[in-house]
């Protein structure tokens, strides 16, 4: 089943309404991109930026994953969305049993991306997809890990990533 406009309206407007943890922040951010996409990114939770601005993969670590795509020649039908999709006040907030309660609204995200190849972005992600036993096509080091590196190990770990994303076309 693809997803069409309306399906994904009905999801958004239900998510607005989880009361599943009382320890992150709403509203749920949920998705980013095209309806079709080939390509489907979920990554961790929402940061500031994505707080701020309601998106998914909206602030600095979502510009540097969309030069990662870019210099992979991934094609542009991609999207975006995370495991958690409430604001985690702190780090210690991001646990896979918020991602598993999630999962009534990005596993349906999933079903109705089912064409796409699913990639993902960050260790946390990696872990909560192979809990589900969801195959994905490849995982990427999170781009906001990625720029808090060093020089040699950022360029190192950016290199990898657009490896790794390139494996996939």
């Amino acid at each position: 089943m693809s997803m069409d406009r309306t399906e994904l309206l009905r999801l958004v407007n239900s998510s607005q309404n989880c009361k599943c943890c009382g320890f992150l922040l709403g509203p749920a951010i949920c998705y980013r991109g095209v309806l079709k996409p080939k390509v489907l990114f979920i990554g961790e939770a929402p940061g500031t930026s994505e707080y701020v601005l309601r998106k998914p993969f909206i602030g600095p670590a979502g510009k540097a994953l969309e030069a990662m795509i870019q210099q992979a020649g991934l094609p542009k039908q991609v999207a975006f969305t995370n495991v958690v999709w409430c604001y985690p006040q702190s780090e210690e907030l991001l646990k896979q049993g918020y991602a598993l309660q999630c999962f009534q609204f990005w596993g349906k995200i999933l079903d109705m991306c089912k064409d796409a190849k699913l990639v993902a972005v960050g260790k946390f992600a990696k872990e909560v997809l192979e809990e589900k036993g969801i195959h994905f096509a490849t995982w990427i080091y999170h781009p906001s890990y990625v720029l808090r590196c060093e020089d040699i190990r950022k360029k190192q770990l950016w290199d990898l990533n657009v490896t790794r994303l390139k494996l996939i076309r």
